[in-house]
């Protein structure tokens, strides 16, 4: 499950009173009421302006029948024309995630303060202006899916399986999720005249994979004229996992991930720690360079390449990655994320995190052969975001203590559908295939995408394979960013990073409509 990698919903006793009991006599619960409203001023790099703060629910499905309510928080520049000021339709992935963690880490005009090498401070949480937010450029809504944050589904009841309405189901799955997003997405639009605004989709983890998705369904399937999409640390389209030793890709577009994880401690091609995505191009150059040509043709030619220039191609992979030469021959150089996490600091008794290698703590289990993927550091925030954005609800008025806003929903993502099509012939979701389609289709359209370098779970070459394959006439390649910053999942973490990844933003909006 990936993890990302929202904001906040309420409800009044009463509205849970009403679900209760609608529940029991198979009715649908009513829409929860609580919000929560104030202007705030933003003076932070030279600007000067009043922006609104609103905390509320949007109801999903039939008029007076509604099957969910959609817990959002939405930052709008007071007195903006329209027509110019673009919106931004922000969520995380998981699937389970809240949109909590774009929203407290990284776009919204509040963060959750970090050290200046994207380690969490000790509680208490803080929370601090963040002069990288994205408010400057656009208006923002932060989505939290049904089953994530306060969101819910609050459809007919009569039917239950496994204590749960029938009907939640189709919510926990690809198709289910995207219609509901394009439907949150076209209503709210309507119900705030914003029409004629620049519409952009922002999403990280499995949420780029929604963005890319999006591209193409939101101006098919619910005439939404799409500006642009931003996909931060996506998962295009799933190559498999540690098994899967007979497909070269998912381990070619792992070595540059795997090089720039080693140069961030010290190891592999660095002589020493670097620090910055800068310091470490050349060795980035040369990974990438590597994969492509000398491993990609070890991975095709297998056993029936010479022995010794097969052992030459695995000493240069455990140069290039900083693990043994041993362990890269042991594996026959196809070395998946959790073992190379394991196996990079093994000998001082550490691992780094899959999410971001930049990271390395003690290992809890040394005898493993491999790291899991609940040990992971990143695994702890979850709790720092959820306290700073109740915190920064309450600050708004918006309260709802008799609902548990739950930031990774551990339930929502063991239940999901990842498959599309019919049952009996299920495909797997081509979100490659959607954006070159909503890129060939709406030449205007305008696609980002963002990965940290030492990020193992989303490898940026990953997406660099995939935009070099998918096809995108020449008319539109130019439409396409791919930046790479310092840092893993939630390189945004990294302060550096965070500064340069709102620079970057500046001129993807500025490009709007060009």
């Amino acid at each position: 499950m990936l993890l990302s990698l929202t904001a906040a919903l309420f409800l009044s006793a009463a509205a849970i009173d009403d679900h209760d009991n609608g529940a029991a006599k198979g009715s649908r619960a009513k829409i929860s009421q609580v919000a929560g409203e104030t202007t705030r001023r933003w003076d932070l790099k030279g600007e000067d302006f009043d922006y609104d703060v609103r905390a509320g629910f949007l109801p999903l499905g039939p008029e007076g029948a509604p099957d969910a309510e959609i817990f959002h928080t939405a930052y709008l520049k007071k007195g903006a024309d329209a027509s110019e000021r673009p919106i931004t339709f922000v969520f995380n992935g998981g699937p389970g995630a809240a949109s909590v963690y774009l929203h407290m880490g990284a776009l919204g005009p509040k963060r959750i303060a970090f050290t200046e090498d994207g380690d969490i401070k000790a509680p208490p949480v803080e929370l601090e202006d963040n002069p990288d937010s994205w408010l400057p450029y656009t208006d923002l809504v932060f989505i939290d899916p049904v089953g994530t944050g306060f969101s819910r589904f609050v459809g007919e009841a009569a039917e239950m399986e496994g204590g749960e309405p029938k009907g939640a189901k189709d919510y926990q799955s690809v198709s289910g999720d995207l219609r509901a997003l394009g439907e949150f997405i076209e209503r709210y639009l309507a119900e705030n005249n914003r029409f004629l605004s620049p519409v952009v989709v922002a999403g990280e983890s499995y949420g780029g994979f929604r963005a890319a998705m999006l591209a193409q369904l939101l101006p098919r399937q619910h005439d939404v004229p799409l500006s642009g999409s931003v996909l931060i640390s996506p998962k295009f389209d799933l190559f498999g996992g540690r098994s899967d030793n007979l497909h070269p890709a998912p381990w070619l577009t792992r070595v540059p991930s795997y090089a720039a994880s080693a140069a961030s401690q010290g190891k592999g091609l660095a002589d020493e720690k670097l620090t910055s995505i800068e310091a470490m191009a050349g060795i980035l150059e040369e990974a990438e360079a590597f994969a492509v040509e000398d491993y990609t043709r070890y991975l095709v030619q297998g056993e029936m390449m010479d022995e010794s220039e097969q052992a030459e191609i695995l000493e240069r992979f455990a140069e290039i990655t900083g693990v043994s030469e041993g362990f890269a021959k042991l594996q026959r150089g196809r070395v998946s994320q959790s073992e190379y996490a394991s196996e990079l600091l093994r000998e001082n008794g550490q691992l780094v995190g899959i999410y971001d290698a930049t990271i390395a703590v003690t290992d809890p289990s040394p005898e493993q052969f491999e790291s899991g993927y609940n040990d992971d550091p990143l695994f702890v925030l979850s709790g720092p975001y959820r306290a700073g954005l109740i915190s920064y609800l309450s600050e708004i008025g918006f309260s709802m203590p008799d609902r548990r806003y739950d930031s990774l929903s551990g339930s929502v993502g063991s239940a999901w559908r990842y498959y599309v099509g019919s049952p009996k012939r299920p495909q797997p979701p081509a979100a490659a295939e959607a954006l070159r389609e909503g890129l060939t289709m709406n030449k205007h359209l305008k696609v980002w995408i963002t990965h940290g370098a030492m990020d193992l779970q989303t490898p940026y070459f990953e997406s660099a394979y995939v935009i070099a394959n998918m096809g995108i006439p020449e008319s539109v390649r130019g439409n396409v960013r791919l930046d790479t910053y310092y840092g893993g999942h939630m390189y945004y973490m990294h302060r550096q990073s965070s500064k340069e990844f709102a620079e970057d933003a500046g001129a993807f909006f500025e490009s709007l409509g060009d």
